[in-house]
């Protein structure tokens, strides 16, 4: 469970508060992306960027909001920057949720073609001799 945190002006904010701070910070495809590259090894911004077919500033602004939210750690080596998901436990959620996401939905979870669940409901009430 997640503790509260002091926000600047001194409140506590809510495990939700802060759950909905991080999945917007993984709204971002770019960063789940980052996320999924960094899941078996540490890679400099340089590499990250090329991964992600991103200039190295987009890359950069990216591994920025990932490190303030405690997601990622960096390891200085001469010129470099390495990064690494922060906490072992979320690197395994990550993975587990974008794996899910890659599995084809059962057929009677899929949307109509339109992509507008109401007229597949429509269709099925109109068969079965029920309308609103």
């Amino acid at each position: 469970m997640m503790e509260a945190s002091a926000l600047p002006d001194g409140k506590k904010e809510t495990g939700l508060t802060q759950a909905a701070r991080l999945f917007g910070v993984l709204a971002e495809p770019a960063r789940l992306r980052i996320l999924q590259l960094l899941k078996d090894d540490s890679l400099c911004g340089r590499e990250l960027a090329r991964g992600l077919n991103l200039t190295p500033a987009t890359t950069c602004h990216h591994l920025e909001k990932l490190r303030l939210a405690n997601l990622l750690s960096e390891r200085r080596s001469g010129k470099h920057v390495y990064y690494s998901i922060s906490d072992g436990e979320l690197a395994r959620a990550v993975n587990q949720s974008l794996a899910a996401l890659d599995r084809p939905l059962p057929e009677e979870d899929q949307l109509p073609a339109s992509g507008n669940r109401k007229s597949g409901a429509t269709s099925r009430r109109k068969s079965r001799g029920t309308t609103r």
